[in-house]
């Protein structure tokens, strides 16, 4: 597999050297990239999508649940480990609501890689997940596709560019999607989507 073919895993983690022993242990998984601030990380996330992330809470710039609350603004369905060197019930809290997994450091291996994998089944469970919403709600092929991408991340304009059609078109799917399943926004659907999926 080509390494633009890999998934791509971003770590925002101020120490070097445990960043560089989560790089080693993600090599296996796909490429990875590190950034070091939350100022970093936002850019990071805005730019593109990734695979997952695993986000130090203490950062020099701020906290990492400041990064995971922007991750789950433009990016619902995003796997996200919360990292932190202290047991902070608040901090435990809000890893949880905010949808993400814990760990205290030092994170062990055998942990990262149960979650990568976890992870890796994300797009199954999704796919199966818009499956069973297009016979529930009589989602047409295209809106479950427009759904599913939807729910991995993708921009519209990428979804049009996947879907070789225009964006206005894309913009009239996710219409006939909400009218079909009553949510309101997108967001709210494919966070309810989510919500489902756990434990498929």
């Amino acid at each position: 597999m080509s390494d633009d073919a890999r998934p791509s895993y971003l770590i925002i983690e101020d120490n070097d050297a445990y960043a560089r022993r989560l790089k080693r242990v993600l090599r296996k998984w796909g490429n990875a990239t590190v950034v070091h601030s939350v100022r970093d990380a936002k850019l990071a996330i805005a730019a593109r999508s990734w695979a997952a992330l695993l986000i130090d809470i203490g950062l020099p710039d701020g906290s990492g649940l400041d990064v995971l609350e922007v991750l789950r603004a433009l990016r619902p369905t995003t796997p996200a480990l919360v990292l932190t060197g202290h047991r902070e019930p608040a901090a435990i809290n809000r890893a949880c609501e905010l949808g993400a997994s814990y760990a205290v450091k030092p994170v062990s291996s055998s942990l990262i890689d149960a979650f990568v994998q976890s992870a890796a089944s994300l797009r199954a469970r999704l796919a199966f997940g818009a499956d069973t919403w297009g016979q529930r709600y009589a989602l047409s092929v295209a809106e479950r596709d427009v759904l599913l991408r939807s729910a991995l991340g993708e921009s519209r304009e990428r979804i049009a560019a996947a879907r070789k059609c225009s964006t206005l078109t894309v913009k009239k799917q996710c219409a006939h999607i909400l009218r079909k399943t009553g949510d309101a926004t997108l967001h709210n659907a494919v966070a309810r989507l989510m919500r489902e999926i756990v434990g498929v």
